[in-house]
């Protein structure tokens, strides 16, 4: 093969690979924030738009400590999940979130 063909099927690959990140939907999930009623810190409600069953990956850091957490959250169909001091992490204002599903569109989720 030459460089000339090389480039070019190069080139298309890229094309076509980062078309497709475009053409995903946005992520059907929404990050609500709420003070703990019982504990310290902050509570992430993670709100399924969608009305079926949703697994999204989720990465959650905390900006002060450097600790960081990633796992599988499951989501019913039109319902929300909590995560908070209860289930063993404390946010502050400033920790990230990430979101991420092969399907749609990763998301980065600040805490107010």
């Amino acid at each position: 093969m030459r460089f000339c063909e090389t480039t070019l099927i190069s080139l298309v690959f890229i094309i076509i690979s980062s078309g497709c990140a475009r053409d995903k939907p946005n992520m059907p999930v929404k990050v609500v924030t709420r003070d703990s009623l019982v504990g310290e810190g902050l509570v992430a409600q993670f709100h399924n738009e969608l009305p079926n069953k949703l697994v999204v990956k989720i990465i959650l850091e905390d900006k002060n400590q450097g600790n960081k957490r990633s796992g599988n959250l499951i989501l019913q169909g039109n319902s929300m999940r909590e995560i908070g001091w209860a289930e063993g992490w404390k946010f502050e204002s400033g920790d990230p979130i990430k979101i991420t599903h092969s399907g749609y569109k990763s998301i980065k989720y600040y805490i107010p």
